[in-house]
């Protein structure tokens, strides 16, 4: 079995998303998911390459 250290506050996670972006009707969804990672102390960094 392949154990995974836990993350800590301040970590850096890596997460990807489609080149075509985030449909509209997600948006909602999206800052649900960046609100709870900032709650847990794992601030998102979002931005286009």
């Amino acid at each position: 079995m392949i154990r995974y250290p836990s993350l800590q506050a301040g970590a850096v996670m890596g997460t990807t998303c489609p080149s075509s972006g985030v449909p509209t009707e997600t948006h909602e969804l999206l800052k649900l998911a960046v609100s709870r990672m900032e709650f847990m102390g794992l601030p998102p960094h979002m931005g286009r390459i």
